[in-house]
């Protein structure tokens, strides 16, 4: 190994190469950064003569290092901990880990405890034991580029499980030096790439160059971890057809940094952002080469969280599993001495009411603050309509008490009325105190501060929605809305009801929203669909039996649990990788009228239940095989990945069955390769598709 070869790696650490004092047996690099002199002086051995030019340098004012590398992989592991302090980042990580895991203990002032959620990850066989936070951090230490997708409902998880990652990395993989990040929507429109920098700015000291970040990044030392990309989605992504077109100047950035070893994660809501055919697309385009796993958490188990009495009790009661399966619920019951669970679970209806009393109740103590709770629900109702008003989740704590102030002011004084004279507030002072409540926390890598979870935003977002003089056309996103959906499933039967008269007619809705939202609030799906292609979503405990209800409709990738299916519920309506978990299947025709393609029922007996049903399909069409393969080549007659399911929704109605018959004969006969809903050609295919085109 030539001692030159060390030259290249100095030198992007910002080190100059003192060619006086360096030969063919010793470079010597110095670094000059502010009052800071430093010099490193590699030699080939041990023997090599070089203690003069130690001497000379340290008269001279530099700090000497004298080192001796077996290897280039060597040097750069030193250089790395040396200017990254990975040492220092592990602890800084472990901090920020700590905090975050304090501040949720805070709320119910019980130890808190992240419970492993269960999760779809497609393209790969679904392993039921393994943990997803193993699962993500093993993808850190593979070779080459990766891009890792993680997706839930809102409030399902997706901040723990982002915190509990960097926890496992920063105690697990000394190597590795992640950069965390948590995105929130402001007021200020920033770029994504200048929030890049930003982050990369703050994170380490002046001394680092960002292209040595960048560099170090694209290395994989760097793992980038990016919790609630969506919050940076404006109201205009919202619309059907802008989604991704507009999203993709964020993927972009993020391209350009997935070379050689880098490794990032992203988190965010389920969206039709990542299962489309635009994103295989954006990744066939992309000239850089990255491996992509795309993460669907799963709604939260009841067994996971409570202990076999709770359990009972819950069960003995009835309550629908479907009104408590949320974490920070579950969090709150799992909390509570038996005593109080036996009188909470009597009145289910007031579990959520129960759940904000306890922090409101608790939060009276910490501060000394002198509003009872309905008072202090009433404050940040009025914040959260301000919120909705500027389409945020978050902003600059001097905002945020501005907008309490403007919001409230007039139960404010009458609050600080309310004080003796030798303890009353200022109004600053007691804004301030209502900035640092337990419902608020800090967001993202900025002081911004908005509500500590989605569930309690969400929950305010929907109160506010039903009060009588409230416009719901001033809800700017559909993002707000599906906050509001998501924490209202937990609320009364009267306020679900109300919500859902409320939104069902937003122009903003698509139909796989409508699916969604009356699951969400009615807990039923009754309404009828045709040619609609619904994605990624889980239902459970329901039963599917109007007739005709779903016309020649596509499923992908979603999770069925205990769901009855009838089979004069579907004409002509194809399931692409779907997951059906203890389902059944009741067949009162002839011909079966669903198609499977590329399911799975975890030994269950659904599928076989529809497979030995004759199904009926237009043999006399002998264009669709072409149609279908001239849709895995571009414009330019080169290969690319397409969606099945997209394929499928394509078509025209009357040929969607055909059309997912005649990709099983593909797959059958190799021309096509399916994995979960992507397929790609092979070989073989690629030379029939060549020839069609």
């Amino acid at each position: 190994m030539k001692i030159q070869s060390f030259d290249t790696l100095y030198l992007r650490y910002g080190y100059t190469l003192n060619k006086k004092l360096s030969n063919n047996f010793l470079r010597v690099y110095t670094l000059n950064k502010g009052v800071y002199f430093g010099a490193d002086i590699v030699v080939n051995d041990n023997n090599t003569e070089c203690q003069h030019i130690v001497k000379q340098l340290s008269d001279a004012g530099f700090a000497c290092r004298l080192k001796v590398f077996q290897s280039i992989k060597e040097a750069e592991l030193f250089l790395f901990e040396s200017f990254f302090h990975s040492t220092q980042l592990t602890e800084r990580l472990q901090k920020r880990y700590h905090n975050f895991a304090k501040n949720q203990s805070d709320i119910l002032k019980v130890k808190y405890e992240y419970i492993p959620v269960s999760y779809l990850l497609e393209n790969e066989d679904f392993k039921s034991k393994k943990n997803i936070i193993d699962s993500v951090t093993s993808k850190l230490t593979k070779e080459g580029a990766q891009l890792i997708i993680i997706e839930a409902a809102a409030g399902y998880g997706k901040t723990c499980t982002s915190y509990e990652i960097i926890n496992n990395v920063s105690l697990n993989i000394k190597t590795l030096s992640p950069i965390f990040t948590e995105l929130s929507r402001d007021r200020r429109a920033a770029i994504f790439k200048h929030i890049l920098q930003d982050v990369i700015v703050n994170e380490f000291h002046s001394l680092l160059d960002e292209e040595l970040v960048i560099h170090e990044i694209q290395n994989g030392k760097i793992p980038l971890i990016i919790d609630g990309f969506d919050e940076l989605l404006s109201k205009e992504q919202d619309k059907a057809n802008s989604e991704f077109a507009q999203v993709e100047t964020m993927l972009s950035t993020i391209g350009d940094l997935l070379v050689s070893n880098a490794k990032i994660i992203i988190t965010g809501r389920k969206t039709a952002i990542f299962s489309g055919d635009s994103f295989n697309n954006w990744i066939d385009s992309n000239p850089n080469k990255f491996e992509v796993s795309r993460y669907l958490l799963n709604p939260p188990k009841i067994e996971d969280w409570l202990d076999e009495y709770k359990l009972k009790k819950i069960n003995e009661k009835e309550i629908p599993i479907n009104q408590i399966s949320n974490p920070v619920l579950l969090a709150f019951l799992r909390s509570l001495e038996q005593n109080i669970f036996d009188s909470i679970v009597k009145e289910p209806n007031q579990i959520v009411d129960r759940y904000f009393d306890t922090i409101l109740d608790r939060e009276q103590e910490r501060q000394q603050l002198n509003i009872e709770a309905k008072n202090q629900l009433n404050i940040f109702r009025k914040l959260t309509d301000g919120m909705i008003e500027f389409d945020i989740t978050s902003d600059s704590k001097a905002w945020i008490r501005e907008l309490i102030l403007d919001r409230n002011y007039e139960l404010l004084e009458q609050i600080r009325k309310s004080y003796s004279i030798a303890q009353r507030p200022s109004m600053d002072e007691l804004t301030n105190t209502l900035s640092n409540h337990a419902l608020l926390d800090r967001k993202g890598n900025k002081d911004n501060i908005g509500f500590i979870n989605d569930f309690i935003f969400g929950t305010f977002i929907g109160e506010n929605i039903i009060q009588p003089n409230f416009n719901v056309n001033k809800v700017l996103s559909k993002h707000m809305i599906e906050l509001a959906t998501t924490a209202f499933q937990f609320q009364s039967r009267i306020n679900k009801d109300k919500l859902y008269g409320i939104i069902l007619g937003l122009s903003i809705f698509k139909k796989q929203d409508k699916l969604i939202t009356e699951y969400l609030l009615k807990g039923e799906i009754s309404q009828n669909f045709e040619n609609a292609t619904f994605n990624d979503f889980s239902i459970s405990k329901i039963n599917i039996g109007k007739k005709e209800q779903f016309k020649r409709c596509v499923f992908a990738n979603c999770s069925f649990e205990l769901v009855n299916f009838h089979n004069n519920a579907f004409l002509e309506t194809s399931f692409v990788n779907c997951v059906f978990s203890k389902c059944t299947f009741t067949n009162n025709e002839t011909n079966a009228n669903i198609y499977l393609l590329n399911c799975n029922d975890y030994g269950c007996g659904f599928i076989n239940s529809i497979d030995n049903v004759n199904i009926s399909i237009d043999d006399n069409n002998t264009n669709i095989e072409e149609e279908i393969l001239r849709k895995f080549m571009d414009i330019a007659k080169r290969p690319r990945h397409r969606k099945i399911s997209m394929i499928i929704n394509e078509a025209i109605p009357e040929q969607r069955t055909s059309v997912s018959k005649t990709i099983d004969q593909l797959k059958s006969e190799k021309w096509i390769k399916v994995n979960g809903d992507n397929a790609f050609l092979t070989e073989i295919g690629i030379q029939h598709a060549i020839q069609i085109v």
